[in-house]
């Protein structure tokens, strides 16, 4: 789900007779997640195209949201195309499942629209996102899998690929290994998988 940027391209061959089609062949974009479409919703995937011709497709698009309703009414914590917080550059894509605490912060992964990112994960509270752990194009600055609780001090846990479980502590912004597959467990040889909760 998370990850790089979804691009809709079409391979426009050229009438030129007697060149080969590699050679006469380009590339053009046609749309990238996190454009926007005719009513200004950013879309964050593109499924299922089908081209009658170089310039005339039809796909299913999608988008992506993360809501709040915290009393009388709903407000958006993040949508595909919002920007991400400061030093990042770029936009929201697809969004996970989020999690939320009882003084109502959020955390929850991302995919983005970037040109060093590729994905991440964000604690969101009182109106400000906290990056916790980035997934750049270059390689992994922190990948910390999925989001599975969010206690009342702002620390997030982690399950990664039901072989591990981490924890980021947001008093010092340090992830602390809790367990891993493999590791000795109380009454039984050894923990092997590990589910959401």
């Amino acid at each position: 789900m998370m990850g790089a940027a979804k691009v809709l391209a079409a391979l426009l061959a050229s009438s030129t007779v007697g060149a080969p089609i590699a050679d006469a062949a380009t590339v053009q974009v046609l749309f990238r997640s996190g454009d926007a479409a005719a009513d200004g919703a950013r879309l964050d995937s593109i499924d299922n195209p089908i081209a009658t011709g170089p310039s005339t497709v039809i796909f299913r698009g999608g988008t992506s949201a993360i809501l709040l309703r915290d009393g009388g009414g709903f407000g958006v914590v993040a949508r595909t195309g919002d920007p991400l917080p400061p030093p990042l550059v770029g936009t929201f894509n697809d969004l996970g499942d989020p999690v939320i605490n009882g003084a109502g912060a959020v955390a929850f992964q991302a995919g983005v629209n970037s040109p060093t990112q590729r994905g991440g994960t964000f604690l969101y509270e009182r109106g400000t996102f906290v990056p916790i752990g980035i997934l750049t194009t270059e390689g992994v600055l922190f990948a910390p899998g999925l989001v599975t609780d969010l206690n009342d001090a702002g620390d997030v846990l982690f399950s990664s690929k039901r072989r591990r479980i981490d924890l980021w502590s947001r008093a010092d912004g340090q992830i602390a290994h809790v367990v891993k597959n493999g590791d000795s467990a109380p009454g039984v040889r050894r923990f092997r998988r590990f589910g959401r909760q």
